[in-house]
């Protein structure tokens, strides 16, 4: 993942406007607003944290 604040976290496009960025309240990864929608409005890296907590909860 490049470490670029303009860089969206899902399609790892450069995000070109203010308008067209989302802001992962949790994490503050960061999202064009048409990747955002796609993945249903939930982060992916939170996600994805939570789904790791779990399972080694489970063990």
């Amino acid at each position: 993942m490049k470490e670029d604040k303009n860089i969206c976290y899902v399609c790892e496009g450069q995000i070109m406007s203010e308008e067209d960025l989302v802001i992962c309240e949790n994490c503050n990864h960061i999202y064009h607003k048409i990747c955002w929608q796609e993945i249903r409005e939930e982060c992916i890296h939170c996600k994805n944290k939570i789904c790791k907590e779990k399972l080694n909860n489970e063990k």
